[in-house]
Order: structure tokens, then sequence, then C-alpha cells
């Protein structure tokens, strides 16, 4: 029987935390009365969905809980509000920058659902780079590539609040997707090479 890989969100688990794991949310016990939608609210979206899949589904599915997907043609330009901010000299927000986040490079994504559709495992997983990084280091790594450093807002707006902004710790454990064998690189592999790319558009 075919396998359905249902691409999940770490916004499915509803609160912030370190070492996330997959029993945080369980889709087979959770219960809800309003619908929402992507749009109205993404993260009880994807909750719903996945109890939709898991307990009403007459396949087998994999939920894949994926965190923020960095790549330097990022549609959402997240990661280049970053790289350019800094460059340029703005201003930038960070409620909490020793805060650790989990991310994961678009070609680890791809990757990953592609080694999970050949796997007989079912259930939510989560898949995120090998590990966590600091919003700090995070920054230091664009400071290196621009040779600029950071200036910090003392108060956000609409302009300078970091969209990766985060009080606190928010990243997944991923001991399951390592039980399988499919492993992902570490962030400090990846992220220099994207942010030299967007620093050179």
């Amino acid at each position: 029987m075919s396998k359905y890989i249902f691409t999940s969100s770490i916004s499915a688990y509803n609160e912030l935390g370190a070492n996330i794991k997959e029993e945080l949310f369980d889709p087979y016990t959770f219960k809800f009365s309003k619908k929402e939608t992507m749009t109205s609210n993404y993260g009880e979206a994807k909750r719903q969905a996945e109890v939709s899949f898991f307990k009403h589904g007459k396949f087998p599915v994999t939920a894949v809980r994926f965190p923020i997907v960095l790549d330097a043609k990022d549609a959402t330009e997240r990661l280049q509000f970053h790289v350019n901010r800094i460059k340029n000299k703005e201003e930038i927000f960070f409620p909490n920058i020793e805060a650790r986040m989990s991310f994961i490079s678009a070609d680890d994504a791809a990757k990953a659902l592609y080694e999970l559709a050949l796997n007989d495992y079912e259930g939510p997983i989560n898949v995120a780079s090998s590990d966590p990084i600091s919003l700090k280091d995070f920054v230091e790594l664009i400071e290196k590539k621009t040779g600029e450093k950071i200036i910090k807002a003392d108060n956000g707006d609409s302009h300078n609040q970091s969209p990766y902004g985060i009080p606190d710790d928010w990243y997944v454990d991923c001991s399951k997707l390592d039980s399988l064998g499919i492993k992902t690189q570490s962030i400090k592999d990846y992220l220099p090479n994207m942010i030299e790319e967007i620093v050179n558009e």
C-alpha cells in the first residue's frame, strides 16, 4: 500500500521549548471544535490536519514536522531580511538573541522527504538540522560574511522585528529520525554558503 507524506510543522507544538519530542503533540487524542485554516491559525491548522490524517485516514501516514526551512532563494525572504539589514547597517530587534532554534536546509528537507517515502515509518516525526543554533551564532555567521556588525534595536516594530525573533528556545529532538538512519547536515555547514550567495546578489 502507498504511504502519504504530510509536511507538517514545528508549529504543531503549541509552545516553545528545548528538545521538543514528537509526543508533546499527540494527533491521535487531540480534540478540537473550531476549524482553523493556514491563514487564521497556522499551528492549529497543522494540528487539525494531522488529526484528520491519523484518525480518519485509511492509509499509512507520516507527518513530517519541519522547522523553518532555509535557502538562499527563500521565497519568504526571512533569511534575506537578516543578511540585508546587517549588510546595510540597519537595526534588527531580537527579543532574546541567546535563544536557540531548529532550522533545516531546503536540500535536506527534500532529501528527508524522499528517504521517509522509502521507509515504512508511520506517525509524526521531527526533521531538522542535526543541531540547533543560537540566534547570536546565527548573526555572527552573517557578520563574518558581510564584514558588518549587527545594530541591535532596543524595541521592535514592523520594520526591524526579526522574523526569527523568539523569547525562548524553540528546537526539536530528532532521535526518531536518527534511529531511521536519516542524517541531516549541521546548520554551520550550509548556512555560510547561503549567506554568501545573498551577499553577492
